[in-house]
């Protein structure tokens, strides 16, 4: 939601006439007072976004105002436009957002459940939950401007909230996936599977009781043998 408004942000600053380039520091600021708008609801759902969307397009538009160095003040008319476009940005916009997002976070995943796989619990917990995650200085830019809007993403001081919350995820997985991996995920067949390109096409005997009883799954199993002419329910393969 944030990128959602640093994308009207800037579309409204060249609307405004300015050129230049969007620093890392103006985007932080724009963040910062945004932040303070949204207060305690900023990690509450879009809606919480949606209900304050005329206090953040307000701002929105009073910074890229004075980032274009004209006048802030506003007709109603303008105001109401500014916040019907962040509404529709909202809607519109922020699955794009974030799906870049995810597109971010989940090889750092990937990365961290490979690293750690093999490590304790105890480890786990060490390792991927941190109970203050601490604030990288901000990097220099590379080039003059910004032209991707989610390049902030990456930037901003927000990253170690980013690199904590795919630690975490990361946890919850690795926890998750021993304790529920090999009963709902994974399921060995004890039998070898009959490959189609089995020469042997014979006619087989009819199966004996032990074997009927063994074939049937063990949650089926009552303990009592097979009547004659009773046969599991067991997955056919066809010939070729």
């Amino acid at each position: 939601m944030f990128e959602v408004c640093m994308e009207m942000y800037i579309a409204l600053a060249r609307q405004f006439g300015y050129q230049g380039h969007v620093s890392l520091a103006v985007g932080q600021q724009l963040r910062v007072a945004l932040s303070a708008i949204m207060g305690e609801a900023v990690g509450h759902g879009p809606q919480q976004w949606v209900r304050n969307s005329e206090a953040l397009s307000l701002e929105i538009l009073r910074q890229a105002s004075r980032l274009a160095g004209i006048s802030s003040n506003y007709s109603f008319d303008r105001m109401a436009d500014a916040n019907q476009n962040l509404r529709v940005l909202f809607m519109h916009r922020s699955a794009y957002h974030a799906a870049r997002l995810e597109a971010s976070l989940l090889p750092q995943i990937l990365t961290n459940v490979d690293r750690h796989n093999a490590s304790s619990p105890v480890d786990l917990f060490t390792n991927l939950v941190s109970l203050s995650p601490s604030v990288p200085p901000l990097p220099t830019l590379s080039r003059s401007g910004i032209t991707d809007t989610f390049a902030f993403a990456h930037l901003h001081p927000e990253t170690a909230k980013l690199t904590d919350l795919a630690n975490r995820i990361t946890h919850i997985t690795l926890l998750h996936w021993r304790v529920w991996g090999p009963i709902a995920y994974v399921q060995h067949d004890e039998s070898p599977a009959f490959s189609a390109s089995t020469p042997d096409t014979q006619a087989r005997p009819p199966p004996t009781n032990a074997e009927q009883e063994a074939s049937v799954p063990p949650s089926m199993r009552t303990g009592e043998p097979l009547e004659s002419g009773q046969e599991p329910h067991v997955q056919h393969h066809s010939l070729q």
